[in-house]
C-alpha cells in the first residue's frame, strides 16, 4: 500500500484493513479529532461472523465488526460465554483506584438486555482479552493484578514530607 497525498508515515501507521466474506476490506483507522485514541483490532467471534476492535480513550470501549457486510455495532461485550447467553466486559475505573467488571445478560445479536456492574478497589484486570478464558457456559477466569490500595491525600500548596 502506499501513501496517500498528503499523509505522513505516522498517518499511515494509524491504520488497518480487515477483511470481509463479500472479497471487500474495511478500513480502521485511529480516531484523530478532538480527542485522538487508537483503535486496536482484539479478535474474532466465528461463531457470529464478527470481529471484535476496541478503541481506548478515558477507558476501553468495543465494537462488534459484521465480517459479511462491514456493518459497526457499538454495544460490542468483548468477553461472549460459549452458548451467547453472558458476556463479561472489564475496565478500570478512572476516577479512583480499582476495576470494574459489567456482567451482561445477552439477547439476540448478543445485545445486552440487563448489565451488573461490580467495582474493585483491591485488583484490576488485565486488559488484553486474551488473558481471561471461560471454563463452562457461566464461568470465566480473569488475569487480575494488585492495586495499592493506599489512599493518600495529598494538597498542592503545602511540602510533601516522604518519612
Amino acid at each position: 500500500m502506499s501513501l496517500k497525498k498528503g499523509e505522513s508515515d505516522q498517518d499511515f501507521l494509524k491504520r488497518y484493513y480487515l477483511p470481509l466474506k463479500n472479497g471487500d476490506s474495511l478500513e480502521i483507522k485511529a480516531y484523530t479529532g478532538k480527542y485522538p485514541h487508537n483503535v486496536e483490532y482484539i479478535g474474532e467471534l466465528k461463531a457470529r461472523n464478527k470481529y471484535l476492535i476496541a478503541s481506548d480513550f478515558e477507558g476501553l470501549s468495543y465494537a462488534w465488526i459484521d465480517r459479511v457486510t462491514g456493518e459497526r455495532d457499538d454495544n460490542a461485550i468483548p468477553n461472549v460465554s460459549p452458548n451467547n447467553r453472558y458476556g463479561v466486559s472489564h475496565d478500570l475505573v478512572y476516577y479512583e483506584s480499582g476495576g470494574q467488571i459489567g456482567i451482561s445478560w445477552l439477547g439476540k445479536a448478543l445485545i445486552p438486555e440487563k448489565t451488573l456492574y461490580v467495582n474493585f478497589q483491591s485488583w484490576a484486570v488485565s486488559s488484553s482479552v486474551s488473558d481471561s478464558f471461560w471454563i463452562s457456559d457461566n464461568e470465566i477466569v480473569f488475569k487480575v493484578y494488585p492495586i495499592d490500595n493506599t489512599i493518600q491525600e495529598v494538597e498542592l500548596d503545602k511540602p510533601i514530607d516522604p518519612h
